[in-house]
């Protein structure tokens, strides 16, 4: 039986035929992807079962494996993870939009709440708070500071300060 052979095609051989600028040595094409890919054979991973289901559970995984944190890291981040939060939901909090430039800075001086006796002493307190503590507020109209009773003020500024003190320190 007749097999036909594979003979590799061949270049035009007519120079008239073919443009001036094509008149180049033919490329041997380089490609991985059209190469032959060698058959190797793949070697099985041998799968080791844990020794026990114990010990598989209380190997930490992940980039912090092994990690052990202290308390204080774990207050600084569930504290600093609640003021950001924090910053989205409270309504006085919104309406300032504090920016938080670099990381905190410190330490901010505590208020004498007896002495917060209306929104004109709160508001400014609250303010120097957070730039004391790293933060830059936003642009908001003055007249709406008014929009929130004093109440609502003392509530922000402790919620605030608690964070802050875990954050930055106070005086």
């Amino acid at each position: 039986m007749w097999l036909p052979t594979r003979e590799p095609r061949r270049a035009a051989t007519c120079v008239a035929a073919l443009p001036v600028g094509s008149l180049q040595r033919p490329t041997i094409n380089n490609n991985p992807a059209t190469k032959r890919k060698s058959h190797k054979r793949n070697k099985k991973k041998k799968l080791r079962a844990p020794d026990s289901a114990e010990a598989s559970l209380s190997k930490p995984q992940g980039k912090d494996a092994g990690r052990q944190y202290t308390v204080e890291e774990v207050r600084y981040v569930v504290a600093r993870t609640e003021l950001f939060r924090l910053l989205e939901q409270d309504p006085i909090l919104v309406f300032l939009k504090p920016k938080l430039m670099s990381n905190f800075t410190g330490p901010f001086v505590a208020p004498d709440f007896d002495s917060l006796t209306s929104v004109a002493h709160a508001a400014p307190i609250l303010f120097q708070m957070l730039r004391d503590s790293g933060f830059v507020l936003g642009s908001f109209e003055m007249e709406k500071l008014c929009d929130w009773d004093l109440k609502s003020w003392l509530r922000a500024i402790r919620v605030v300060q608690e964070l802050l003190t875990i954050l930055a320190g106070s005086v």
